[in-house]
C-alpha cells in the first residue's frame, strides 16, 4: 500500500507465507514465513527528501525444522536531492549495525549472517 499526503509518503508492506513442504509437512529451511515493511518518504521543498523505514523480517528454520533462526528488526533510512533532472541520494541499510544470523542449514551445521551496516551513495539521472 502507498499513499502520498501532500509532502508525506508512506508504504506499508505484509507479507505472510505458508512456507511448508506438502509432502513432510516440515517448514522449508530458510523462508521467513512472515515480512513486514514500512517505509516514510517526506519531501522538503522543491529538491529534498528524507525517508527513514523499519523491516520486520519474521524467524525462519533449518533444514529439518532444526535449529529456530530467531525475527529480527531492521532500520534503514535515507537523504535525497533532486536538481534538474539529476537525483542524489545516500541510503543505509541496517542503520543500527545489527549483527544477526539470517540462516542456518541444519541442526549442528554452518549458519550464515544478515546484511550489516551498508551505506550507499547514488547519482540517477532521468532522460
Amino acid at each position: 500500500v502507498n499513499k502520498r499526503w501532500q509532502q508525506l509518503e508512506t508504504q506499508v508492506s505484509f507479507t505472510e507465507l505458508n512456507a511448508i513442504n506438502a509432502q513432510t509437512r516440515d517448514r522449508l529451511s530458510a523462508v521467513a514465513d512472515r515480512l513486514v515493511t514500512w517505509w516514510n518518504k517526506v519531501y522538503i521543498g522543491d529538491n529534498w527528501k528524507l525517508g527513514a523505514g523499519v523491516r520486520y523480517i519474521g524467524d525462519n528454520v533449518g533444514g529439518g525444522g532444526q535449529p529456530v533462526v530467531p525475527s529480527e528488526t531492521l532500520y534503514d533510512a535515507m537523504i535525497g536531492y533532486h536538481y534538474a533532472d539529476w537525483e542524489f541520494s545516500v541510503d543505509a541499510k541496517n542503520l543500527t549495525d545489527e549483527e544477526y544470523v539470517s540462516w542456518c542449514r541444519g541442526a549442528g551445521l554452518d549458519c550464515g549472517y544478515g546484511e550489516r551496516r551498508n551505506i550507499t551513495a547514488n547519482a540517477r539521472y532521468h532522460f
